[in-house]
């Protein structure tokens, strides 16, 4: 196995099951491939890989994690990306994505075996697992799902979520929101910092 990010925080009870063994989740814990995480009612976990991507499951969750390859059993899983510089597939049990920057969130509801898909900002492909020509692209504000009993199991057309949906479920990761502006600034902190300590040589050929 390797070492693929680390986990930036957790809240409630979180676990971590790696090589058949499970433990508490903590923050600063590395992360293995292979491993998988999950969270009880109320629980939240956010971790980033080293591609800068911030992964994020609410409470009642349960992912796997393989490089760029990450299966939702269960639960609300947000993704974001500082920069699109790395495509990320997303898996449910009946769905697959396609994530190619910006910010998604993706449901599973095992019992019902439904996969929905919201694209915050940014652009998603979103198929039935089966079915790579039923794949559909969605954009800013757009959302779909995938059902065995809707349209013979093809993704519903892209659509506008509405105002109230919208906010109910991006509250489920408003702190995770808060963290990733938090890591925008530091960045952008850093780079400024460097920038301002360039050799005066340099300095000099702005000016006149």
């Amino acid at each position: 196995s390797s070492d693929l990010g680390v986990i930036q925080n957790t809240s409630g009870k979180v676990f971590t099951v790696f090589q058949g063994k499970t433990t508490i989740a903590k923050k600063g814990d590395s992360i293995e491939e292979f491993s998988e995480f999950i969270t009880e009612v109320g629980a939240k976990l956010i971790f980033t890989d080293y591609f800068d991507h911030e992964v994020s499951l609410a409470g009642s969750g349960h992912i796997s994690f393989i490089q760029n390859y990450i299966e939702l059993k269960r639960g609300y899983l947000s993704l974001k990306a500082l920069e699109p510089n790395r495509e990320v597939i997303l898996e449910t049990a009946n769905a697959k994505a396609l994530f190619q920057g910006g910010e998604t969130i993706l449901s599973y509801d095992s019992a019902q075996r439904k996969t929905q898909a919201l694209v915050v900002r940014g652009k998603l492909e979103f198929a039935n697992m089966e079915d790579d020509f039923s794949a559909i692209s969605l954009n800013d504000h757009e959302f779909s799902f995938v059902h065995k009993e809707f349209n013979n199991g093809v993704p519903r057309r892209a659509s506008l979520i509405g105002k109230s949906s919208y906010k109910k479920i991006v509250s489920l990761f408003s702190d995770e929101r808060i963290l990733m502006e938090k890591i925008v600034e530091t960045k952008k902190s850093k780079i400024n910092q460097a920038l301002s300590r360039k050799p005066a040589s340099i300095s000099n050929l702005n000016t006149v």
